[in-house]
């Protein structure tokens, strides 16, 4: 697998993990459930590690996508930009994970880190959302915010000899 195939397949899981993990941690900590917080900071944890491959994919991926016809420098950096803060974001809640499950029984000290960590659990969770939209947006057009809509009855590129419905 190469970088380009490692960065593509990789790259929802840091933002699944992170929207489960923070839903995990609010839930946890409205139930007051130890174990519940427990998991989101495990689950939390694992959304920081499986970040670091992807961040460090994501210039070689950006420098073999450039190449490619229909693909613009801009839509690039506006998702290189916003990934380095989410890479940020989501590593400070990794550390605030790790943190958390060492002072879980510290009464003061856990609960801060736990209100912290669900704090940053959110911006961190929405500013990778918005970096894979980002992302997303460098190959599927359709997405774009100045894609055009078709013409009624036009075929898609993919649709060029399919036989529309009625025809025989």
């Amino acid at each position: 697998m190469n970088p380009v195939q490692l960065h593509l397949a990789l790259t929802h899981v840091p933002v699944i993990l992170s929207v489960a993990g923070f839903g995990l941690l609010l839930f946890a900590l409205l139930r007051k459930q130890p174990l519940l917080v427990s998991t989101a900071y495990w689950v939390l944890l694992i959304a920081a590690v499986a970040a670091l491959p992807v961040y460090l994919t994501g210039e070689g991926t950006a420098e073999r996508l450039e190449k490619l016809p229909g693909i613009t420098e801009n839509s690039i950096e506006s998702h290189e930009e916003v990934a380095e803060s989410a890479f940020i974001a989501i590593e400070l809640v990794g550390v605030l994970s790790i943190l958390g499950l060492i002072f879980q029984k510290r009464i003061k000290l856990g609960k801060a880190l736990r209100l912290l960590t669900l704090l940053f659990a959110f911006v961190a969770a929405a500013v990778l959302a918005e970096a894979a939209h980002l992302g997303g947006q460098i190959r599927h057009s359709e997405i774009r915010k100045d894609a055009q809509p078709q013409s009624k009855g036009a075929n898609s590129p993919g649709e060029a000899n399919a036989p529309r419905k009625g025809d025989d």
